[in-house]
């Protein structure tokens, strides 16, 4: 990621002069995914529903067995209504939900925004456990440290439903997806 400055007025004249563009070209999504470490124990697959700043943008059924091994089930997005929900890296909120999610033993979820300049955005939602300070989404078998949590309903928790996880949500006790701040707090 890389930080414009304000160039004087005598710097801006001498680039246009040059014929240098000094604007940075915006960063277009390209793709988005999903990388899933999990063990789906239940008698039918579980649903995972993949959200971008609150709006889902697809679904897909478990792919994971139950056991303790390293595949990872990896969901790409390229289709135009999914590009268009990421902005720029560092800006977004992601958010994943499953059903059934009792019998299933959550590795680790990581989303990463590839764009057409620049580096991915990659976020680690979650890596064995909710309370985890420094999540990597690193490879590793799943029964590996740091473990895994059964019984996650969604990645990061959402406490009020909206589909904005916890962190990024500014009233994680009451649904607000459009995020308007309308008691002024």
């Amino acid at each position: 990621m890389f930080k414009l400055h304000k160039a004087s007025p005598a710097a801006a004249a001498l680039a246009l002069l040059l014929g240098l563009n000094t604007t940075a070209a915006a960063q277009t999504p390209t793709a988005v995914t999903w990388t899933v470490l999990a063990a789906d124990c239940n008698s039918s697959p579980s649903v995972y529903s993949f959200f971008i700043n609150g709006t889902l943008h697809g679904s897909a059924v478990s792919t994971g067995t139950c056991s303790c091994g390293a595949t990872v089930q990896v969901v790409t997005f390229t289709d135009a209504a999914t590009l268009a929900l990421p902005g720029p890296p560092g800006t977004n909120n992601y958010l994943m939900n499953m059903t059934n999610a009792n019998r299933v033993a959550l590795g680790h979820v990581q989303v990463s925004v590839d764009y057409d300049v620049g580096p991915p955005d990659i976020v680690c939602l979650f890596d064995g456990s909710t309370t985890n300070p420094a999540p990597t989404c690193a490879p590793r078998f799943l029964c590996a440290g740091p473990g895994l949590t059964f019984g996650v309903p969604s990645v990061p928790p959402d406490s009020d439903g909206d589909n904005i996880g916890d962190p990024f949500d500014n009233c994680p006790g009451v649904p607000n997806v459009s995020q308007t701040n309308s008691d002024a707090d």
